[in-house]
């Protein structure tokens, strides 16, 4: 009969929280996310991270696997505006 097929051994290394564990330290850090230009930043590498794991699903990954790897949109909306700077001063 030969060897049967893994039919979902793709499905499983695809999901979020398979590829948040794969993460690189670099696309890991959070706390240094103040403004959107940061966080478009940390979104677009990850997306391409994600593309090199699963070819041309990296855009529909990237917010279940970031949420996965602990951060979350309303958490950096708190920073951001915590650490926005004074309007205005300069």
């Amino acid at each position: 009969m030969g060897n049967p097929k893994r039919r979902n051994s793709t499905r499983r290394l695809s999901t979020p929280e398979v590829l948040a564990a794969s993460l690189p330290d670099d696309l890991r850090r959070f706390d240094e996310l103040h403004t959107p230009e940061d966080l478009r930043s940390l979104w677009t590498a990850v997306a391409d991270y994600l593309n090199t794991q699963v070819p041309g699903q990296g855009d529909s990954l990237v917010l279940p696997v970031l949420a996965v790897a602990g951060f979350h949109v309303a958490g950096w909306y708190r920073g951001a505006l915590h650490h926005r700077p004074a309007r205005g001063l300069s």
